[in-house]
């Protein structure tokens, strides 16, 4: 030990780590806390030609991992020599982004952390939880609406599944976990290789919360209408334990999941959960996701109605953001609000109160549930059917045809306020609530 520390005392010059304020005052308490070490960003990597001039999706991806791996082992090494010397090891390796998972760190191991000569921070580890529901109700099946239920029908799906129902494309989910045997979403299941649980390791989808499941029963559920895309599969890992609750390693570890180990690979991933505002701590996943051919999908938040309400990561430029909007075709008035300084957010918004979808006990129990949580599911049901149409079609591009051909209800006075002078795009709805149909229908003006 008095070695190491001899060694890192001489290597360390000017560039060297320092410890976050807040997590400074907690060693000062005296508090062990597991920790992330902040390394210099990828944007270079994401902004490669030699990535980014890559012609298919899978080279993409393929490259994408390769150059992650790389680069983050090498950042990685000095830490991991240390904690070794220490009698230590790393227990997650990330590389998706550019951080080193810490477990356990008191002020004694940051401090000689720290001496790295190399500029990052040592901070807390975040934490998220599923944005909560506003209600939770059980539905009787016998009550059920005769399907398609109102949501679905609202962004007009129905009329697409003719020509479009999602067959071919793969959704991914990261949430509490997906009740494997419901009947809506059982035959969707893309098999073993599309499940993860980074939390208790549990060999087979299941979902304890019940926030997953409804939330997949909405981008894809085949039964009683209850999915905008029923011709899907899907794939899940368990992002949020038992209690909704999300740890940034484990987040990391999904969207890693997500880009390299998921069988089979997903096309959309959607998110309905996050926290804070304007933190950017998953934008490496996204634009790794993105680069790779995937399309983000996340909620915005249920913590309207004032302007600038929005949820981090929903507020990112590199996802798709969604509001919520009620059967009235009004935004909900949970619902999260922009923007976000030059960035239009959310970009989209979708049905979200008062949604039936999957139940998880049983296999055909249903459950009403509001929020943004429900309304994303829905965006990512409609980029299923876009995919199904056009394979080949990128995140810039989903985003463009689902922004140019939403509906366009009317805004209310205080939701205008929020963008003085521009009533569309709007800090409430964004550019419209989707229309699947449209959406397919959609033929830019250089074509027409």
């Amino acid at each position: 030990m008095k070695l190491l520390l001899l060694l890192l005392s001489t290597l360390v010059a000017v560039h060297a780590g320092r410890v976050d304020p807040a997590l400074q005052a907690r060693f000062d308490r005296g508090e062990v806390v597991d920790v992330m070490i902040d390394l210099p960003s990828l944007d270079d990597i994401f902004d490669s030609p030699a990535l980014t001039s890559l012609k298919t999706k899978a080279e993409r991806r393929t490259t994408v991992v390769q150059m992650l791996k790389e680069r983050t082992a090498a950042s990685r090494k000095p830490f991991e020599t240390i904690l070794n010397e220490l009698g230590r090891s790393l227990t997650k390796e990330i590389w998706i982004a550019n951080r080193v998972f810490v477990e356990n760190c008191d002020a004694a191991l940051a401090d000689v952390l720290a001496r790295v000569p190399e500029e990052f921070v040592i901070r807390e580890e975040k934490t998220v939880s599923i944005h909560p529901s506003i209600q939770t109700v059980e539905v009787e099946k016998e009550t059920l609406q005769d399907p398609p239920q109102w949501g679905v029908a609202m962004v007009q799906a129905p009329a697409c599944w003719p020509r479009y129902n999602g067959s071919g494309i793969v959704v991914g989910i990261i949430d509490t976990g997906v009740h494997l045997i419901h009947e809506s979403i059982n035959m969707q299941y893309g098999g073993p290789g599309g499940w993860s649980d980074p939390y208790y390791n549990r060999p087979e989808p299941n979902d304890i919360q019940s926030h997953g499941t409804h939330c997949i029963g909405s981008v894809l559920g085949s039964v009683n209408g209850i999915g905008v895309a029923p011709g899907a599969r899907w794939t899940a890992c368990r992002g949020l334990n038992d209690q909704g609750s999300g740890s940034e390693a484990n987040l990391l570890a999904c969207a890693q999941f997500m880009l390299n180990d998921c069988v089979p690979p997903p096309d959309v991933v959607t998110n309905s959960w996050g926290g804070g505002s304007d933190d950017p701590w998953y934008d490496s996943s996204m634009r790794a996701w993105i680069i790779a051919g995937m399309v983000p999908v996340f909620a915005l938040g249920n913590s309207g109605p004032s302007c600038r309400s929005h949820n981090s990561p929903g507020d990112s430029l590199y996802c798709l953001g969604v509001g919520a909007t009620n059967a009235q075709d009004n935004v909900a008035s949970f619902s999260s609000r922009g923007p976000v300084g030059p960035i239009q957010k959310p970009e989209i918004s979708a049905p979200g109160e008062s949604v039936i979808s999957a139940g998880n006990t049983g296999t055909n129990t249903y459950t009403s549930k509001s929020g943004t949580s429900m309304a994303t599911p829905h965006v990512a049901g409609a980029v299923a059917l876009l995919l199904e149409q056009d394979p080949e079609r990128d995140f810039y591009a989903i985003k463009n045809i689902l922004q140019m051909t939403g509906d366009r209800p009317p805004v209310s006075p205080n939701d205008a306020n929020c963008i003085p002078g521009q009533e569309w795009p709007n800090a409430a709805f964004g550019h419209g609530r989707i229309n699947c149909l449209k959406a397919i229908d959609y033929v830019p003006n250089y074509f027409k």
